[in-house]
């Protein structure tokens, strides 16, 4: 399936992109290096400085000024898009969060047994907003 696929695709995406940002990178120190000698370095002058041909300087210039949209569609049918495979580690996962609101259901049902002085001292000790 194509999901499972991009999931195992996902750890070499990762890697390609981190060697993609060391390329571009080297390439923009190189070019600074070279400019610093008061003109603009031609790709030539560029591919001597990081041992690569010309034609790759300039392959490397232009896919570091493509923007890449999270809505770029994946798949043959493209009813995927790049950001369905992105983790948004800042989310809680779905099971936690119903297991979160049903223990504050249940921790609500249990103060509403207790009488207003103990139930305020429970909420004021583990500072429960009930």
């Amino acid at each position: 399936m194509l999901t499972d696929e991009l999931l195992l695709a996902i750890p070499e995406l990762k890697e390609l992109m981190e060697k993609g940002k060391e390329t571009i990178n080297k390439l923009i120190r190189t070019q600074r290096q070279l400019l610093r000698e008061g003109r603009e370095p031609t790709d030539e002058e560029i591919a001597k400085g990081m041992d690569i041909t010309p034609k790759r300087v300039r392959e490397i210039k232009k896919i570091s000024q493509i923007p890449l949209s999270l809505e770029t569609p994946i798949g043959k049918e493209e009813d995927s898009f790049l950001g369905d495979f992105i983790e948004d580690v800042e989310a809680t996962a779905p099971p936690d969060a119903a297991s979160f609101s049903m223990l504050q259901d249940q921790i609500r049902k249990v103060l509403h047994t207790l009488d207003d002085r103990e139930r305020k001292v429970i909420q004021y000790r583990f500072v429960i907003y009930a």
